[in-house]
């Protein structure tokens, strides 16, 4: 529980919390001034409730001092944070224990045995592009929402956005948004320029090496952004009512639609083997053209270090 902040006074002390203790029913079996308002519709735990309440003159006892709720509460915290620990492992577990048979129905091949990877290989170019710019879109939509969050969300006296350690999660983000953008337009690029018949000899070996790997790394890049950028609106990037589980729900697709990432690990091989090892040079080649336009000092730096 926290003290109501009075905002009358100048000089006002940041709102202290406390804990209190209050019973749920009466002794007479009825419930104790407290009004249901609704029950949540979360993203997950369903079976675990989670309510909004009014508490009206509900009778409860303070269990703590004013201003030491938070001090008073880490035993349980390091209970409660052990226990979601435990059930984190445990559903890995049980992920890895379901069988293949129980989950995918049966399947119709409609291709030679062999066949599939090469019989919709030039598709494929096309919809793991489009995979990642899905990713970047979802990822920046809930980055700006979550910008627009911290400064409005006032917590223990001031906006979100006066907190450094908060800032910096989300410029961390925004750095992860922005490298993931400028890396899937690269792609874009030189899918134009295939398309049109101007890409040299190196930019085709370039596009077929990095679709894979951009598909692959922009995949994974949104389920841990988007699980950063709920956790940074606290409980409400659990409610469904809010729109934001989406992001999360949605998010894991994009690592198994075109390609899972085991499927393109063997691709970027199967790019290697075929070229002969041309498309490491050509990516290397397209490595050092961008690094003779950065400062000559960066650029000494990263040339020092052989790759190939």
């Amino acid at each position: 529980m926290v003290e109501k902040e009075d905002k009358s006074k100048p000089d006002a002390r940041v709102p202290r919390t406390i804990i209190i203790l209050f019973e749920t029913k009466k002794n007479d079996g009825s419930l104790n001034n407290i009004q249901i308002i609704k029950l949540k519709d979360k993203l997950g735990t369903r079976q675990l409730p989670t309510a909004e309440l009014l508490l009206d003159g509900t009778s409860a006892v303070r269990v703590s001092e004013l201003g030491r709720g938070v001090a008073e509460i880490s035993n349980m915290l390091t209970i409660s944070r052990i226990h979601t620990a435990l059930m984190a492992i445990s559903n890995m577990r049980k992920d890895l224990f379901l069988r293949f048979d129980e989950i995918i129905p049966e399947r119709i091949h409609i291709s030679d045995l062999g066949k599939g990877v090469a019989g919709i290989s030039s598709m494929l170019t096309l919809t793991r592009i489009h995979n990642a710019v899905a990713a970047c879109s979802s990822m920046r939509k809930l980055l700006m929402l979550s910008k627009d969050y911290s400064l409005k969300r006032e917590a223990f006296g001031n906006r979100l956005y006066n907190y450094p350690l908060h800032v910096q999660t989300l410029a961390r983000l925004e750095t992860e948004v922005r490298a993931a953008t400028l890396f899937v337009f690269q792609a874009v690029s030189l899918l134009s320029k295939q398309e049109s018949g101007k890409a040299t000899e190196d930019e085709l070996h370039l596009l077929r090496l990095l679709t894979p790997l951009i598909k692959l790394y922009t995949g994974k890049q949104a389920m841990s952004v988007s699980s950063e950028g709920l956790e940074s609106f606290g409980g409400q990037g659990y409610i469904e009512e809010t729109g934001l589980p989406n992001f999360l729900r949605d998010a894991q697709v994009l690592t198994i639609w075109e390609g899972t990432t085991n499927i393109l690990s063997l691709d970027v091989l199967r790019c290697i083997s075929k070229s002969n090892g041309q498309a490491l040079i050509s990516l290397q080649n397209d490595v050092d053209n961008k690094l003779s336009g950065t400062p000559s000092e960066l650029s000494k730096k990263q040339r020092s270090y052989k790759w190939l």
